[in-house]
């Protein structure tokens, strides 16, 4: 899909990180993100 004709003043990337990305946590406060993951999405 080209992202062609995207604003980063009006677009957003959003990702599901709890129970896809990372492991499922209690509560949202209890999310962690291993180090350099950010880095590498």
């Amino acid at each position: 899909m080209p992202l062609t004709g995207l604003s980063p003043a009006t677009s957003a990337l959003l990702l599901d990180m709890d129970g896809t990305l990372l492991d499922i946590a209690p509560t949202p406060d209890a999310v962690r993100v291993a180090p350099g993951l950010a880095d590498a999405l």
